[in-house]
């Protein structure tokens, strides 16, 4: 009985207050008055009171939940096969950018006000107003027909080829180039295929008679059906937008100079300097060797991990050589 009295007296002992809070630098008999070893969910008022730390409940169940991410003053975040951008947090309140996706991890960048994205097998970019956008403007379909008309332009063989623009001046792949022969004096009639939806306008590119190199003729309205060729073109040239094709979707994404680079198992493919959604598939990739995992870019250059960990020198990837900087590669996602 007198073991109970003096357990039950030490159980009834009142403890604190701990003015000093937790102190766990010290040994357990050399705490100083006020001090508390070690306290689990509890925070210490400034007079030593404890009390029990708020909790954490769900407030919105989210079906496969992944890609959360902060970036160019929007978050993101993934729920399913949906990416929605989050614009209200109490109560959650999303805009939904882009459905019918693969559940895949989301990888972003930003660059001029719009946050650019991933998954390795869908992409796009989202816009100041959350609107989906795809990389590139589309291409046009070929042109549909192509005949003589009256004018006086000479004859000889001429090569044609279209292209989308925007009112912005983004300009999307070229058509197939087209080779017509004009026998007699006269024009070139075009016939326009329907422009694919959200396209503002088309470009219009002719040879001279006879020769190889296309410059743009005139840009006319989407809703245009037809296009006729009287006078030699005097505009930009084509160059090689005739190449060029809509940028793969990589599992890891980012911006490196002028450049946009998409990674997607062993290669990395990369834009023209500043035409992001593009590439020439005949040239525009480097070959890792093995599977990438991820890429980060920093002022002087590219860190890339894959079977080893390598960094390519210099803000042009096209001209970059990879040295060894580990001997081991890096888990994606955690840049």
């Amino acid at each position: 009985l007198d073991r109970w009295q003096s357990v039950s007296k030490q159980r009834s002992e009142k403890l604190g207050p701990w003015p000093a809070g937790i102190n766990n630098s010290v040994h357990d008999h050399a705490l100083p008055e006020g001090a508390c070893r070690d306290a689990l969910n509890v925070d210490f008022a400034d007079d030593g009171r404890a009390l029990s730390r708020p909790g954490y409940s769900e407030t919105v169940a989210i079906d496969n939940g992944h890609s959360l991410k902060t970036i160019g003053g929007k978050t993101f975040i993934a729920m399913g096969t949906e990416l929605h951008v989050i614009t209200g947090m109490s109560p959650l309140v999303t805009t939904l950018l882009r459905s019918g996706l693969d559940i895949l991890p989301i990888s972003y960048d930003e660059r001029g006000g719009e946050v650019w994205w991933s998954n390795g097998a869908q992409s796009g970019r989202c816009g100041a107003d959350n609107s989906d956008h795809p990389w590139a403007v589309p291409a046009p379909e070929n042109i549909t027909e192509v005949f003589a008309g009256v004018g006086t332009l000479p004859v000889g063989s001429y090569r044609l080829a279209i292209t989308h623009a925007m009112s912005d001046g983004e300009e999307s792949a070229a058509s197939d180039i087209e080779a017509f022969d004009l026998v007699s004096p006269g024009s070139i009639d075009i016939t326009l295929p329907a422009a694919t939806a959200g396209t503002d306008s088309f470009n219009v590119y002719c040879s001279r008679a006879d020769g190889k190199v296309l410059q743009k003729y005139s840009t006319v309205t989407a809703a245009t059906a037809s296009v006729s060729i009287t006078a030699n073109p005097d505009g930009r040239q084509l160059r090689d937008r005739a190449f060029l094709r809509p940028l793969p979707a990589g599992d890891a994404i980012c911006f490196l100079g002028g450049r946009l680079l998409s990674m997607k198992g062993e290669f990395i493919y990369y834009s023209p300097p500043y035409d992001f959604g593009l590439h020439n598939p005949d040239e525009d990739y480097l070959v890792l060797g093995a599977a990438g995992s991820i890429m980060a870019p920093v002022e002087s250059g590219l860190f890339v991990a894959a079977d080893r960990t390598w960094f390519y020198s210099g803000a042009d990837i096209k001209a970059a050589d990879p040295v060894e900087v580990l001997p081991f590669s890096a888990v994606s996602g955690t840049v």
